[in-house]
């Protein structure tokens, strides 16, 4: 039985026959679709039919990165925009008006946080074919951690790179809710937090540090660094044998808290303790950055970080 559903005024059916969906009174199969005529088959004003792409952009974005805050998506979607905040929240209350998304409440002093509905991932699934699926289960529990993560992913894209998310990279088996799930997993036992690829094929490899480590974690980073990630200076390492198509170029470390600003001084000096004279500060600067999620200022190598 088909539950009915509507976008921008138009009614849909969740759970129509595969490869369909129910539009204007009939079935139409995903090949025929044009998102330019789904909608009612009198003309629309040049106004609704970018606000019709801004809100399946959303929708794709959710299906990303799981959930986004309207500042998130602002940047996104809207980065442009002189008034960005403002249009993607206008754009985010319209569509849980809608009910296409969930919003989860961020509290005192917090963001809210927008996920897919079960409606919202239906449409999306018909109009590209994704698996995706509600996200109420992922925002029951709102992660400083993940939060940093997509805000490494955002600028990672905005800076030219493809990338996959923490969800791409757990993602496993036919059923994976992305066909272009992530063809790495871990790398000598370790899993990235979210990696990007240029169009060289050189991978930046992204750890958020979301809480201090203590000395025996940080050693064991080190130890990482120096034995699996870059084992000989110069040299990439591939990723994803057998294809070798994929090389290690650097990693980037984002930083959530005041408090860890001493950070890059503390992974140097256990590098320095672990290489002794053959360290060489000019290999270690190219290969790993530094930067704040909170803003857009970011320091590369050894330096102190700006506060």
């Amino acid at each position: 039985m088909s539950r009915f559903c509507s976008f921008l005024g138009v009614p849909f059916a969740c759970g129509t026959p595969a490869g369909t969906l129910w539009i204007a009174g009939r079935y139409i199969r995903h090949h025929q679709l044009n998102i330019a005529t789904i909608m009612q088959p009198e003309k629309k004003a040049p106004s609704k039919e970018i606000a019709r792409d801004r809100e399946i952009e959303i929708l794709r974005y959710l299906h990303v990165f799981g959930y986004l805050t309207a500042q998130q998506i602002a940047a996104l979607v809207y980065s442009h925009a002189s008034q960005k905040d403002r249009l993607a929240r206008r754009t985010l209350q319209r569509m849980e008006g809608a009910n296409l998304i969930i919003r989860k409440s961020g509290g005192f002093n917090a963001p809210d946080h927008h996920t897919l509905s079960e409606p919202g991932a239906c449409l999306l699934s018909s109009l590209t074919g994704l698996n995706a699926s509600s996200g109420k289960d992922l925002v029951r529990e709102i992660s400083k951690h993940r939060d940093a993560a997509n805000w490494a992913g955002i600028k990672l894209l905005q800076e030219g790179y493809n990338i996959w998310t923490e969800r791409d990279i757990q993602s496993v088996g036919e059923s994976a809710r992305n066909p272009m799930r992530s063809p790495i997993k871990n790398v000598g036992g370790k899993v990235p937090d979210l990696l990007a690829v240029d169009s060289n094929r050189l991978v930046t490899w992204v750890e958020v540090e979301a809480s201090v480590r203590g000395g025996r974690d940080l050693k064991k980073l080190a130890n990482w660094l120096i034995n699996t990630a870059f084992p000989i200076s110069g040299n990439r390492i591939p990723l994803n044998p057998p294809a070798d198509d994929l090389w290690l170029d650097r990693v980037r470390f984002i930083m959530t808290e005041k408090h860890i600003a001493s950070f890059p001084q503390r992974l140097e000096r256990q590098l320095m303790s672990l290489l002794g004279p053959s360290y060489q500060s000019e290999f270690w600067t190219n290969q790993i950055e530094f930067h704040r999620v909170w803003t857009n200022e970011s320091w590369t190598g050894f330096e102190n970080p700006p506060l």
